[in-house]
């Protein structure tokens, strides 16, 4: 009962539906991001599901969906596929090496479906061996009786093998990383420190150090509130010590052997904003830069002028009717409403963007709106996997597995000698375990080599 049991569990038929699942399983963790806030999924799944999205993210979040490759089920699917392999070649390796070690076979039996060509010769039985020698000098070979035969690439076999060895390995590093890695998040707003990373599901992991985040800095697509590009400017603090690095979407960094990628980013509206900005005077030629928060106000000696900051709009633009409205929250189109004063009292107010350097154009003076600090914060994915080292291991046999396997094959030949009346008859025999269409024609070249040999050698007797 036993044996029945781990015969099927090593049989290709379970092999495909482990794959059939695995396949599956991973086609819904892909479309559902992984550790994503339960506001993000849900949104996503109302654009299928419509109103039945939180009971939806509700059933995939209690299944572990939400974080599947660290879900017990998963690793048992994966633990599964394992044994598959390992139970599959158990049971086949014995026969298998018996090929790998043992001598090609000179049955009749087993070479006679082969058989290619007959010709005749008239040449010694010792001509027919010392020119097969010849022939097939890096071949392995036997003689016995009245048959020679020999055998090249029988490595080829052990392809499969390698390849089940390779899968193995890699589920190992799997299990590895889930076991003592971890992949979370950690928010950081411009001017804090944080040092806890966010794993799911109240899972919280402290860093043994902190991670300040200097500025958040966003690029737009010319004429679009669309980003082009994001990035982070961060310092890993440890024991007083700073290191200071950038991360961007293609560019991690690693730290006290943990990845940090750019992951995402928003804005965090508080009283505690600033605002930078250059003031660059057309009649002194000064340029004095500003950080001040909303309600700060400032002087312009020059043109005895008192500024104030009025208002601030994150993304400002126009309705239909031509009105100013603010239409996100997001950084999307930023700008600042900055209010003159003379000295009579009388004032005047302006937006001033920052995508736009020609709105801070003004008679004497030019506006620059340079940031807004302390508003963005950035989302970094922190991931270590200890078991990443042996994946790539895994990867690098099972490309070796595949290589030998798919692009290397064993051949035999086997030549059966008789001799009559001074003749040789000569009896080829050819096969080929890949690339069968070839076969023929391959068969046809080293025939007519040996041929040509056998005739050269008689020659020079």
């Amino acid at each position: 009962m036993i044996k029945k049991i781990l015969r099927a569990m090593g049989s290709l038929r379970f092999a495909l539906v482990i794959f059939a699942v695995i396949i599956f399983v991973s086609s819904v963790g892909t479309f559902i991001r992984q550790h994503a806030p339960e506001e993000e999924t849900t949104q996503r799944l109302a654009e299928i599901f419509g109103d039945a999205a939180p009971a939806v993210w509700s059933f995939l979040d209690k299944t572990g969906f939400t974080d599947l490759y660290h879900t017990y089920w998963f690793n048992f699917i994966l633990l599964l596929l394992a044994l598959n392999l390992i139970f599959c070649s158990v049971e086949k390796f014995p026969s298998t090496w018996k090929k790998l070690t043992g001598k090609i076979s000179t049955d009749k039996d087993v070479f006679k479906p082969y058989f290619f060509e007959e010709k005749e010769f008239k040449a010694s039985s010792e001509d027919v061996l010392k020119t097969f020698d010849k022939v097939f000098s890096r071949w392995n070979k036997i003689k016995e009786g009245d048959v020679l035969a020999a055998e090249k690439g029988r490595y080829g076999k052990s392809g499969a093998f390698i390849t089940h060895l390779g899968l193995v390995i890699l589920i190992a590093g799997g299990f590895i990383g889930g076991i003592f890695g971890y992949n979370g998040n950690i928010a950081v707003l411009e001017g804090k420190m944080e040092n806890v990373v966010t794993i799911g599901k109240g899972k919280d992991i402290t860093l043994p150090f902190n991670i300040y985040l200097e500025n958040f800095e966003t690029e737009f697509y010319e004429n679009s509130p669309k980003q082009s590009s994001f990035r982070s400017k961060i310092h890993f603090i440890k024991d007083n010590v700073t290191t200071d690095a950038y991360v961007s979407v293609n560019s991690p960094v690693k730290f006290e052997g943990i990845t940090f990628y750019q992951s995402s980013y928003g804005v965090f509206p508080n009283k505690d904003v600033i605002f930078k900005f250059t003031v660059d005077s057309l009649i002194s030629g000064i340029s004095s830069e500003y950080s001040m928060i909303l309600g700060q106000e400032f002087d312009i000696p020059e043109l005895k002028l008192k500024a104030k900051l009025n208002d601030f709009a994150p993304a400002l633009g126009q309705d239909k009717d031509g009105n100013l409205i603010n239409f996100s929250t997001q950084l999307l189109n930023p700008a600042l409403n900055i209010v003159f004063i003379n000295e009579e009292g009388d004032s005047v107010s302006e937006w001033i963007f920052m995508k736009d350097p020609a709105s801070g154009d003004f008679s004497n003076l030019h506006i620059t709106f340079n940031d807004v600090w302390g508003a963005e914060y950035s989302v970094l994915s922190a991931r270590i996997d200890p078991g990443l080292p042996v994946i790539y291991i895994g990867f690098i046999i099972i490309s070796i597995g595949v290589i030998v396997a798919f692009y290397t094959s064993h051949r035999r030949v086997w030549v059966v000698v008789k001799e009559t009346n001074g003749n040789v008859s000569v009896s080829f025999f050819y096969s080929k375990d890949k690339g069968r269409v070839t076969a023929r024609r391959e068969a046809e070249k080293m025939f007519k080599n040996l041929s040509a040999s056998i005739e050269e050698r008689k020659g020079e007797k």
